[in-house]
């Protein structure tokens, strides 16, 4: 229930309606947990409380987007400055895509105070295209939260998909902990380039558990 009634709530573009249904959502897990520890509710509430800060790319939102996009490549990926602009040019032009056809693309952003700070892309095809988050607001569980609402909005259509990605090096640890597992040889690419998968069930479950 908790997952079906979570996706709805993603799926809401509307923010008002997003935000009554997870309140509705809030109070049926609370009421749930109630003989449950306190580090459970705390946990949950994390996630709900940050659901408010994730929302669908819109167009007047690309050239913040392309921002977080440009700082997260060329301050963490070893790469020449023509390397990384190439790879930065690879992820807009896919960002584009996605709202020029919308159909199949989950493209959202997680704004913190107003600044548009991560944003996920995955496409029709179940291949994670890119995850970012400005290297400023590394380790504070926002590229956790992304990759998660995106999972959620995907479920919902597709419960059976394969979810696929290439992991850069730098990214490599932050997918091993979230439950892909890596299905071919790293191909040597600037920044490298890692072949990950694994089914959308048991990714939406380990990070549930």
């Amino acid at each position: 229930m908790q997952k079906s009634m979570s996706a709805c709530c993603l799926h809401h573009t509307d923010k008002q309606k997003r935000q009554n249904c997870l309140n509705r959502l809030w109070l049926l897990i609370r009421a749930g947990l109630r003989q449950s520890s306190d580090l459970r509710i705390d946990t949950f509430h994390q996630w709900y409380t940050r659901m408010f800060m994730i929302e669908a790319v819109q167009r007047d939102d690309l050239s913040a987007v392309i921002h977080v996009i440009e700082q997260a490549i060329h301050q963490t990926l070893a790469v020449s400055k023509d390397e990384a602009d190439s790879l930065v040019a690879g992820c807009v032009d896919e960002g584009l895509k996605s709202l020029l056809i919308p159909s199949g693309y989950i493209y959202l952003l997680y704004r913190h105070k107003q600044r548009v700070v991560g944003v996920v892309l995955l496409k029709p095809d179940n291949r994670l295209s890119c995850l970012f988050v400005d290297p400023a607001y590394h380790r504070q569980g926002i590229a956790s939260s992304l990759l998660q609402s995106a999972l959620i909005q995907r479920y919902k259509d597709d419960p059976a998909a394969v979810i696929r990605l290439n992991a850069s090096t730098y990214a490599e640890p932050f997918y091993l902990h979230h439950g892909f597992q890596q299905n071919g040889e790293k191909k040597e690419l600037p920044g490298g380039c890692i072949p990950f998968s694994a089914p959308i069930e048991q990714l939406i479950v380990n990070k549930c558990d």
